[in-house]
């Protein structure tokens, strides 16, 4: 099994770790991706008697994130402070809506190639929470040239120290995040204080430690941005087109029955035509394809 890259979180400034590059979303065969995890995976470290239990989990929003460290905080009840870290994928938009602070993905993909710092630092409100600035120089307004891209928003990034030190445990543990270059990933650690201080770098190291044993532990997986399309077919072909549709290795996102089977079928915007030659073929010709959207599909 591949194992995620584990870095320890440098120690820069707030500006600095601001005007890191995107990282995480990789154009992949022209296509952007990241790379996510496919469960969850725990880990627990001992400091000078203190006890951190890390876990990580995939996530994709901030409710669902609260709702995960709520969950931390229950389960630990009787420990004091429950950090944590998080950073969601940028949101698939509708296609030509392209409002402030969002990227077209052929944009993006252009950026990330050369390796591009994105943007000036964000301001931090009172919760410690950081969102990625959109990229310096770009258009936001500006929508997709190419065929087949969609607007993508923002990733977005948190991070809480939960009553810790100022920048002692959350930051740290989403700079362990971005080292493994991961995305729709929670990590929260809980610390059971052992009665001795640590000390600011003591917390620091013990945080992300934690946080990188939990890394260690998870399944890594990819996620590349798939364009939708759906195509009617009768009731009486729907398994037939099906079946050859996998067999030419075509993805199928979904089916549903309506008046006509509907078969939506994911593919890289790039490969587009070839779907299209293939639909054709396998239809006769009946077939039409329908752009329906975008989806972030494991790859």
């Amino acid at each position: 099994m591949r194992q995620l890259p584990l870095l320890r979180p440098n120690r820069l400034s707030l500006r600095e770790r601001a005007l890191d590059s995107w990282g995480p979303v990789t154009p992949s065969n022209n296509s952007p991706s990241y790379l996510t995890i496919s469960g969850t995976a725990t880990a627990e470290i001992d400091v000078k008697r203190s006890r951190f239990v890390a876990v990580i989990l995939p996530v994709s929003s901030d409710q669902a994130a609260k709702a995960i460290i709520d969950g931390q905080r229950r389960l630990h009840h009787a420990a004091r402070h429950h950090c944590s870290a998080y950073i969601l994928a940028p949101t698939i938009l509708a296609p030509n809506i392209l409002a402030p602070n969002i990227l077209a993905p052929n944009i993006l993909a252009s950026y990330i190639s050369a390796d591009r710092p994105i943007g000036s630092a964000p301001a931090l409100d009172a919760a410690a929470t950081l969102d990625r600035p959109r990229a310096a120089g770009v258009n936001p307004a500006r929508p997709a040239s190419s065929e087949g891209s969609a607007p993508l928003s923002l990733a977005t990034e948190r991070a809480n120290d939960d009553g810790e030190p100022a920048g002692t445990a959350g930051m740290p543990m989403l700079d362990v995040l971005r080292g493994a270059q991961l995305m729709d990933v929670i990590a929260v650690v809980t610390r059971y204080f052992g009665g001795t201080l640590l000390g600011a770098g003591g917390l620091v190291r013990a945080y992300s430690d934690a946080a990188s044993a939990a890394c260690k532990e998870a399944k890594p997986l990819r996620r590349s941005l798939f364009q939708l399309f759906a195509v009617a077919v009768d009731h009486a072909r729907a398994g037939q087109v099906e079946a050859q549709l996998r067999n030419r290795s075509v993805r199928i996102h979904s089916v549903e029955y309506e008046t006509n089977a509907v078969l939506t079928l994911a593919v890289e915007p790039h490969h587009t035509a070839e779907l299209t030659s293939i639909v054709a073929g396998i239809t006769a010709g009946a077939g039409t394809l329908r752009p329906v959207g975008y989806a972030w599909v494991q790859s």
